[in-house]
């Protein structure tokens, strides 16, 4: 299990509510320089740092809009990390074996608002600066 999987699992362990319980409090987190991996469904992306550390975005939308990332960006989020049951992956519309897998193995989520996704510029090499 890599380091990101293990802070969600830590962070989500007490996201959720029980009958004796009340809804502990969000927590917020920010990820930096993530790769949006792919883009499953209209209201969420993988992102990762590695192959094996990756992470659901879900954007909370109003109304339909453009997802604001295409595979191959760097992006930094920020976020509530949200537990989520077996079930979140239909309610999400994915229907990829592997991302339906991954999203129940996971059971937690990064939920954002799209202001709060943002488009990391790729650097600029040096012979390709103006002079």
């Amino acid at each position: 299990m890599r380091w990101l999987v293990v802070v969600m699992a830590l962070l989500t362990a007490g996201c959720g509510t029980t009958a004796a319980s009340e809804p502990s409090a969000p927590h917020r987190v920010t990820l930096r320089g993530m790769t949006v991996e792919s883009v499953p469904a209209d209201t969420g992306f993988w992102a990762t740092t590695t192959r094996d550390d990756y992470v659901w975005v879900k954007l909370k939308l109003a109304g339909r809009s453009a997802m604001p990332v295409q595979p191959g960006e760097r992006v930094d989020v920020t976020g509530v990390v949200v537990s989520h049951g077996p079930d979140f992956a239909a309610r999400q519309g994915v229907t990829a074996r592997r991302d339906v897998d991954r999203l129940t193995r996971l059971g937690s989520h990064v939920e954002v608002e799209q202001a709060d996704v943002r488009v990391v510029p790729e650097p600029v090499a040096p012979d390709q600066l103006a002079t």
